[in-house]
C-alpha cells in the first residue's frame, strides 16, 4: 500500500511539475530546426544525465526536460526533477525541484535562491533564453 502511495505521489509531483513548462509553452530562440522526436530524443538524454548527477536533486532522481535552448559551448534546458527518500521506520520523504540549468560539458549549473535567483539568470542564460526564463515564471 505504502509502495502505490508514493507511485502515486511520484506521479502528482512529476505531472504538476511539468505543468506549463512543456516545449509547446516556450518559445525556444536558440535552437535549430529539428523535429519534435529529435528534441524530445535530447530532452531524455539531458534528463538521465542530471537524474545521476545529484546536482539538481538527490539521486536517485526522476527527471523531466525541456530544452530552451543551446549555444557553442552551452545546453539550457528547465528541469523538473524528484526523488522519494526511504527511512527505515518512517514516511517516505518526497523531494523535488523545478530549476532552469545550464549545462557546459560535464559542469551542470543552477540559479541561487531568493535575490541572487535574477541575477544569476541573467548571468548564466544568454538573454533571449534569460527573458523567457523571467517571463515563463520558471523556477
Amino acid at each position: 500500500m505504502e509502495a502505490r502511495r508514493v507511485g502515486l505521489l511520484m506521479a502528482a509531483v512529476v505531472g504538476l511539475a511539468s505543468c506549463g513548462h512543456g516545449a509547446a509553452a516556450v518559445r525556444a530562440p536558440l535552437l535549430p530546426a529539428q523535429s519534435p522526436t529529435a528534441v524530445r530524443a535530447e530532452e531524455n538524454v539531458w534528463a538521465a544525465m542530471l537524474a545521476r548527477s545529484g546536482k539538481v536533486v538527490s539521486i536517485p532522481a526522476t527527471c523531466k526536460v525541456t530544452l530552451l535552448g543551446r549555444d557553442r559551448l552551452s545546453t539550457y534546458v528547465f528541469a523538473s526533477c524528484m526523488a522519494v527518500h526511504h527511512d527505515p521506520g518512517s514516511r517516505p520523504i518526497v523531494e523535488g525541484v523545478g530549476t532552469p540549468v545550464k549545462i557546459t560539458g560535464t559542469k551542470i549549473e543552477t540559479p541561487g535562491d531568493g535575490s541572487s535567483y535574477g541575477p544569476d539568470i541573467h548571468r548564466m542564460f544568454p538573454p533571449a533564453v534569460a527573458h523567457e526564463i523571467i517571463e515563463m515564471g520558471m523556477g
